[in-house]
């Protein structure tokens, strides 16, 4: 068998096939287990974004090889491997921000306003400090520059009048003398300084000074000058009057309704939602915002409405800057939003944009609002509520509560007419339904119950194979046929392929007159996965196509040998998980059905040669039922060409053998061949298990049994090796450091342990048993007991045997479940190596146990102490 395409270590929710898991180190109560991790370690898959682990900040995808990919998500920075939400600080330094808009993995300086800069310990953007000189234009001033006079004199003609002060001397000295002072120069400010003229002026004046200065500056900068600031002011700005924080917020009070006007101009950026109501995202970071105080008369639902071009933002809290205080927030469309007020309490409503072109004047009411609901058992209250909700399967209209076609089971689509064809969305529908893994023949896992999905009732018109077929837009989709409205309890079968890798079908044999429900749905059973659709059912009709229709093997002469095609074939069967043993799902893909009356009772060899990709093929002695598969032909490797079964037939007895595609190629033509009987010879034996002489059983021996040369079942109570109580001690050399061969064989055991499910075995610790990652345990085994003489590493290496056999381990015999060491079972004929730290004279206990019926037969295990 192939290592890497073992069945046990298929990757179920990706039909992908992987290697299983080598070896780790984990620690038990008895001893410290080290499993080798370098061999075969198993593919982690995922199906969609829900089977991924991405931190608080990330996005996580599924790609098309089902592998988890992330993507830092809208509204965030991932800085040092920790989460930071937009606008938030660094820790050391409050005026380095995490800004996604410039970049999501590092942190940039806050930006403040013009004339004010951030302080690193309070991240709080503050005016500028003094002046030493003034003279160069501001970026924002924040107080009133002063004006000087000329106090020099001139010392012959100017060339032009004064401005602000002459910066070469003059040759010969100007009369008269500048006694006024200047013109001022202004810098944007609104009244900026004039500089002392101190040196004389320039060689030669062609025209006198001004004898007055015209303007004085003003005593307070009433806007931002236009460009930056080469040394700090004098004294500070007076601010604008109130508004521009909760602070100074501007009060409302009075009584209702309020109408106000207002404008962001000039004010600065104190607020946003990421700081006042801790949103994902910062709503207003970057725009001016101003601040009204509201103390509601009653308590009550408000309608708040703002209205102009300018600011489109509303954020309502009761205390700026707590986000546990907010009311709530709205970006505007010029209707009202409603906030829910408590009375005597103040509530700071606080005007803000989205983008730098949301700011300026605008238009503020207020109202208390009161819901109506006169007559209305569900919609809009009219104050940003609801009348009432609907019950699953119904939605408002007109205010009344309607049932919704297709939302449930109970008021479904009808299928009216076939071939049968619709386009539909499965968006705002109800999430009504899904089924458990292996509820629904095809899907062996939780799927749906968190999905929006569809229902149709369809009433067979006549006996026959109808195909269901699902062609999703852009979700995940999942679909079920189900005799009634439980769908899980009661489902026909299913589809549901991994990321949307083709449609959804679903076969089945159905009789006229018996509706079904057929369920359009999606595949998650957590998030909602519903989209665009189209459902088509159809009659099957076509040769081979069904077992209805099926090709009919010629019986007259052995062996048999026919001639088939899957080109143009639907996907009318498969097998799900465990139908017919293995444990993975068989034939998902187009299927040809052949009928094989046997014409006496013996065992048939059936072979299917495929041109050109690998097939699989299966028997089945009812087709509307999986589970009545008889026996099925694959090849583990997923490449092999041809593949054989063996039938035990009954004379007249009808079968169907399904060929079917199972993983690589193309598929297409093919051979079919039905050896000539083999009578088996347990009836002439008189044997009740072993080889009936034909390639298969006389029948089976229960635990604690074995199949005697007779061909009777021997009892093995108290067999040394039968069982963990029985185990049969590994002697070696005492005083020297362990190194021993031990020969057995499984050939003749009983099969005293069947493992169930990996999750039903853990360590003494409650761990899961380190190395378990699928069932097994299907084949006779045998038991060994190993006691150290001294603490240390043992490596116990199982090699030369027959099949697919593993190594089991456990501390002790009662019970098994919960005192697994660990277990080495890697697939294939490669040695089984497994290292254990183990503890002085605590007795391990070792099971050579086979994966399926035929892996039996000698085996050598080695222990050697490092």
């Amino acid at each position: 068998m192939n290592t890497l395409l073992r069945p046990r270590c298929l990757l179920l929710l990706s039909f992908a096939l992987s290697a299983c898991p080598g070896i780790t180190v984990v620690e038990t109560d008895a001893a410290e287990v080290a499993i080798d991790t370098t061999a075969d370690a198993p593919t982690t898959g995922c199906k969609a974004a829900e089977d991924c682990e991405p931190s608080e900040c990330q996005d996580a995808t599924c790609t098309a090889d089902g592998e988890c990919e992330y993507a830092i998500s809208a509204g965030y920075c991932l800085i040092a491997d920790t989460c930071y939400l937009a606008n938030a600080p660094a820790a050391n330094d409050l005026c380095q921000i995490c800004d996604p808009n410039f970049t999501n993995v590092s942190f940039v300086s806050k930006q403040c306003a013009a004339g004010t800069s951030c302080l690193p310990t309070t991240g709080t953007c503050v005016a500028d400090t003094p002046d030493i000189v003034e003279g160069s234009p501001d970026v924002a001033d924040a107080e009133p520059d002063l004006p000087t006079v000329d106090t020099a004199p001139d010392t012959g003609p100017d060339t032009a009048p004064d401005a602000a002060g002459d910066a070469v001397a003059d040759v010969p000295a100007d009369v008269p003398a500048d006694v006024p002072a200047d013109v001022p120069v202004g810098d944007g400010g609104g009244g900026d300084a004039t500089v002392v003229d101190t040196a004389p002026d320039a060689p030669t004046d062609t025209a006198t000074d001004t004898a007055t200065d015209t303007a004085t500056d003003t005593a307070t900068d009433t806007a931002a000058d236009s460009a930056a600031d080469s040394a700090p002011d004098t004294s500070p700005d007076v601010p604008p009057a109130g508004g521009d924080t909760c602070g100074d917020a501007v009060s409302l009070d009075g009584s209702l309704p309020i109408a106000v006007t207002g404008s962001t101009d000039g004010l600065l950026d104190d607020y946003s939602t990421l700081g006042v109501c801790a949103d994902a995202a910062a709503a207003g970071a970057g725009q001016a915002d101003m601040v009204y105080g509201f103390t509601p008369p009653q308590d009550g639902v408000y309608a708040v409405t703002l209205a102009g071009t300018g600011p489109n933002l509303l954020i309502v809290s009761t205390e700026c800057g707590v986000p546990t205080s907010c009311v709530g927030h709205q970006t505007s469309d010029g209707a009202p939003a409603f906030f829910s007020m408590t009375s005597n309490v103040e509530h700071f409503i606080i005007v803000d944009g989205v983008t730098a072109n949301d700011q300026g004047s605008f238009d503020l009411s207020i109202d208390l609002c009161t819901p109506d609901c006169d007559g209305k058992s569900c919609g809009d209250d009219g104050c940003g509520g609801v009348c009432g909700s609907c019950a699953l399967g119904q939605g408002c209209e007109g205010f009344e509560c309607l049932d919704i076609l297709g939302d449930t089971c109970e008021v479904p689509f009808v299928v009216d007419a076939l071939p049968f064809a619709v386009s539909n969305s499965t968006t705002g529908a109800s999430a009504a339904t899904g089924v458990l893994a292996n509820q629904c023949a095809g899907i062996g896992w939780n799927a749906g119950a968190g999905s929006s999905d569809h229902f149709y009732a369809f009433t067979p018109p006549e006996d026959g194979a109808y195909m269901f077929t699902l062609t999703q837009d852009g979700f995940d989709s999942a679909l079920y046929v189900a005799e009634d409205c439980s769908i899980g309890g009661a489902c026909l079968g299913g589809s549901d392929l991994v990321q949307n890798q083709g449609d959804e079908v679903v076969g089945l044999t159905l009789s006229a007159g018996l509706p079904v429900i057929v369920v359009v749905d999606g595949w998650s059973e957590t998030a909602n996965a519903a989209g665009s659709y189209t459902l088509l059912i159809e009659k099957v009709e076509a040769p081979g196509d069904a077992c209805s229709s099926a090709n009919v093997l010629d019986t007259s002469s052995f062996p048999i040998t026919a001639d088939g095609d899957l080109v143009g074939k639907t996907d009318l069967y498969s097998l799900p998980v465990g139908a017919c043993g293995p444990n993975q799902t068989f034939g998902v893909g187009p299927d040809e059905v052949w009928s094989f009356i046997a014409p006496t009772t013996g065992v048939y060899s059936v072979t299917m040669t495929a041109n050109g990709f690998s097939p699989v093929l299966y028997a089945l002695v009812d087709c509307a039922n999986s589970s009545s598969c008889t026996a099925v032909g694959w090849d583990s490797s997923g490449q092999g060409e041809e593949v054989s079964l063996l039938l035990s037939a009954q004379a007249g007895a009808e079968y169907f053998l399904i060929a079917d595609y199972f993983t690589s190629g193309a598929p297409t033509t093919y051979t079919l061949t039905v050896s000539a009987p083999c009578e088996p010879s347990c009836a002439a034996t008189g044997a009740t298990c072993g080889s009936d002489g034909c390639g298969l059983s006389c029948g089976g021996c229960s635990s604690n049994q074995a199949c005697g040369s007779s061909g009777t079942c021997d009892d093995l109570s108290g067999v040394s090796g039968a069982a963990c109580e029985t185990a049969q001690p590994i002697l070696f050399a005492p005083g020297a450091p362990v190194n021993v061969e031990v020969f057995g064989d499984t050939t003749d055991q009983g099969n005293s342990l069947a493992i169930p499910s990996p999750g039903n075995y853990t360590t003494s610790g409650g761990d899961p048993c380190p190395g378990l990652i699928w069932a097994g345990g299907e084949a006779t085994d045998e038991w060994l007991s190993f006691t150290p003489e001294s603490d240390g590493d043992y490596v116990f290496t199982l090699s030369d045997y027959s099949g697919d056999q593993g190594l089991f381990t456990f501390t002790a015999c009662e019970p098994l479940t919960t005192s697994c060491l660990a277990v080495q079972d890697q697939g294939g004929s490669a040695p089984e190596v497994l290292t254990l730290t183990l503890n002085k004279a605590v007795t391990v206990y070792l099971l050579v146990d086979g994966y399926t019926i035929g892996d039996v037969g000698p085996y050598t295990l080695s222990i050697v102490q490092q």
